[in-house]
């Protein structure tokens, strides 16, 4: 998450593939502390389109609210239905707006599907395709 790694890939990515959704991870596996990432999202220069947050790791959602505040979309990675409970129950995802209520309308569609995937994730603001190992169904 450092800012000049960041901001190098996010800038070839561009360079490469105009157009293309560009998203960045804010692992715990790539800094364990939730206050460093979040920091980390404040000091890129070139942003990308979205970050995925993990809602099972510590500091998840003072991390999807530094990036939304940044002008960041989120895509809240899901690794259990429980996740989907937690994300559905955040302050940040239960204001009454028209995208919070189909999010809402959405996760509890899919956790109680008997499709239900783990690595399912959703998205608010512009939802990304789903990349290689990720769910087949399709953002939210």
């Amino acid at each position: 998450m450092d800012a000049k790694a960041s901001d190098a890939a996010v800038a070839a990515i561009r360079a490469s593939t105009p157009g293309l959704p560009v998203g960045l991870s804010t692992s715990a596996a790539i800094d364990p502390d939730p206050f460093a990432r979040a920091a980390a999202i404040t000091a890129w220069r070139q942003q990308p389109d979205f970050v995925a947050v993990d809602v099972s790791e510590v500091g998840w959602a003072g991390i999807a609210r530094t990036a939304l505040r940044a002008g960041i979309s989120v895509e809240a990675a899901l690794s259990a239905p429980a996740d989907a409970e937690e994300l559905r129950r955040s302050p940040s995802h239960t204001r009454s707006s028209e995208r919070s209520s189909k999010l809402r309308a959405a996760l509890t569609t899919r956790v109680r599907s008997p499709n239900w995937s783990p690595m399912a994730c959703c998205s608010s603001g512009t939802a990304p395709a789903n990349g290689p190992g990720r769910s087949s169904q399709p953002p939210l």
